[in-house]
């Protein structure tokens, strides 16, 4: 349902904004010595610790059925990775 070219619109064009980020990383390393010439470096990573969840933006069609309404989410959940570093 389309509003007629009457209607007289009093709010504005967009309105609504995606939430801000809410993301905490971390990592941990530890490095070991072996000699004066050989190390091992073992890295742990986690992004989005926490694991909050992201919404994408409104609907913000003022035509819509379904103004107001998330239908996405945006980011990635909870990553973690591990790795090893050898130097020489």
């Amino acid at each position: 349902m389309q509003p007629n070219q009457y209607n007289i619109r009093t709010f504005p064009l967009f309105y609504g904004r995606q939430d801000g980020t809410n993301v905490l990383n971390a990592s941990i390393l530890k490095d070991f010595e072996f000699g004066e010439k050989f190390k091992v470096q073992y890295r742990f990573e986690a992004f989005n610790v926490l694991n909050h969840t992201e919404f994408g933006a409104p609907n913000v069609t003022p035509s819509s059925g379904s103004l107001g309404t998330i239908n996405s989410t945006v980011g990635l959940p909870r990553v973690l990775q591990q790795g090893l570093r050898v130097v020489f």
